[in-house]
């Protein structure tokens, strides 16, 4: 469990072997879809799992090394989807670093004689639900906290670099309560449901009752404050009631599965993002991209956007259907022509 237990920040500093992921999704009018994912890693041999979309060996794959560094490759890997439904397929059964974070997309048309629009949109659902965010965080600081690169530094436009980076530290310490916060409910749940079959020595129901608030003020300092040596939560629990909190969760599984899929998102999600470009047929007139350029839409996705709320991506475009118009305009002039005659020949 303890292993688990790593501030927000922390895990965001972390190096990993995939850099610069991003995402291009072109749809078509027939409904066919084609990805590609591009990446930078120093690994030839890399992990599929690493990255945060559900790739495998089916997928085409080309490595180039970097021109600038030698010691990277340059990975494109590309691949046709009949339907938006495989793809959601992918997501559910090919393990990814977002593995146990649901996601959805879709992707419809609708025809209206002139024009066929088409609709976009794409959902990560939240993580976390045990706690809002607002008992932590002020709406300003939610808002920073799940915004991209370029919405912070708008938030923070007008203040010194002292004040960016007091304001910074403070969403980030907050925000890493909140989970930590989060993540105690599912644990206690889990404790709970153990105790009241399994008491031993210590560890009984009414102990673990009592002791709920003390419990959790040291699992969320642990949490929090992962470098400092004396705090060991572990060591903690074991005095307390004399059983390691692993031991409990590995005998015990069936009472820590959503504690324990939590567990595994935070290991592997929190600290990898990837750049989302989407491509609609005809021309787009709504969306909620963080960015368009030309023709692609894009997006920021990291674990903040999606922890707390559901993370929305849509986009609506519309395509002329030429032959509409062609066929509009010949019974125009059949109407015209129908009607002009017998008037000339009355004349």
């Amino acid at each position: 469990m303890i292993k688990y237990i790593l501030p927000l920040g922390f895990l965001f500093l972390l190096s990993a072997c995939i850099t610069d992921e991003k995402v291009t999704t072109q749809f078509h009018p027939n409904g066919t879809v084609r990805r590609v994912v591009t990446f930078k890693t120093d690994k030839k041999n890399f992990d599929f799992s690493d990255l945060c979309t559900p790739v495998d060996s089916a997928w085409n794959i080309t490595m180039q090394r970097d021109t600038a560094d030698t010691t990277v490759y340059n990975v494109r890997m590309e691949k046709e989807f009949s339907d938006v439904r495989r793809m959601n397929n992918d997501y559910k059964n090919i393990p990814n670093a977002l593995s146990g974070v649901k996601r959805e997309i879709s992707f419809d048309k609708k025809f209206m004689w002139f024009y066929t629009f088409y609709y976009y949109q794409e959902t990560i659902y939240q993580v976390f639900d045990e706690y809002p965010m607002s008992d932590f965080m002020t709406e300003e600081e939610m808002r920073y906290f799940m915004a991209g690169d370029d919405q912070r530094k708008e938030m923070l436009a007008g203040r010194d670099s002292i004040e960016q980076k007091k304001f910074d530290n403070k969403v980030g310490d907050r925000s890493v309560r909140w989970i930590a916060s989060c993540m105690f409910r599912e644990f206690f749940v889990g404790l709970k449901q153990v105790v009241q079959k399994y008491p031993e020595g210590s560890f009984t129901k009414d102990s673990l009752l009592s002791g709920k608030d003390t419990l959790m003020k040291e699992y969320v300092t642990a949490f929090a404050d992962l470098g400092n040596d004396k705090n060991n939560f572990q060591a903690w629990f074991m005095q307390r009631y004399g059983l390691d909190p692993d031991t409990i969760i590995n005998h015990y599984p069936a009472s820590f599965t959503k504690y324990v899929t939590l567990q595994n998102i935070l290991s592997s999600a929190i600290g990898k993002e990837y750049e989302n470009l989407t491509e609609l047929p005809g021309r787009v007139y709504d969306s909620n991209a963080d960015k368009t350029n030309g023709k692609l839409l894009s997006w920021q996705i990291r674990p903040a956007r999606f922890l707390g709320d559901d993370l929305d991506m849509f986009a609506a475009s519309r395509q002329a259907n030429l032959w509409a118009w062609i066929t509009a305009a010949g019974l125009l002039l059949l109407t015209l022509g129908v009607w002009l005659v017998p008037r000339k020949r009355e004349k």
